[in-house]
C-alpha cells in the first residue's frame, strides 16, 4: 500500500533513513518547531534501501554533503523565520561510524 509518511530530522547533521525501495521524497517541512521529511512510499515493499538527508543552516559549512550527487529537497524557516535550514537528499549513500539513524517514523495525521 503507497503512503505518506513523515520523519523527523535532526539540524545540523547526516540524518539516514531506511525507506522501501522506489520511495519519493515529497518536501521538506516545519511543524511544531521540528524539521520534517514526507516520503511516499510503500509499506508492502519488503527490499530496502538507505538515504542519506542532510540539513544545513544558512550561511553555515555545507562540505560534509555530497556535491555531485545530492539533491535539493527543500528550506524549512523555523522560528518565525529566524532560523533557515535548507534539506538535501543523497541516495549514493556511504556509510559511516557516528551517522544519526532517524528511521524512526512519526505516525500522526498531519
Amino acid at each position: 500500500m503507497r503512503t505518506i509518511h513523515k520523519f523527523v530530522l535532526n539540524a545540523e547533521t547526516r540524518n539516514i533513513l531506511t525507506l522501501p525501495r522506489l520511495s519519493d521524497i515529497l518536501s521538506a517541512a516545519e511543524q511544531r518547531g521540528e524539521i520534517v521529511l514526507y516520503v511516499q512510499l510503500d509499506t508492502g515493499e519488503l527490499e530496502k534501501e538507505k538515504v542519506e538527508i542532510f540539513v544545513f543552516g544558512t550561511g553555515h559549512n555545507i562540505d560534509a554533503m555530497p556535491e555531485d550527487s545530492s539533491q535539493f529537497v527543500g528550506t524549512v524557516k523555523l522560528l518565525d523565520g529566524s532560523l533557515m535550514f535548507h534539506v538535501f537528499a543523497n541516495w549514493d549513500i556511504e556509510e559511516e561510524l557516528g551517522d544519526t539513524e532517524t528511521d524512526e517514523l512519526v505516525e500522526d495525521d498531519e
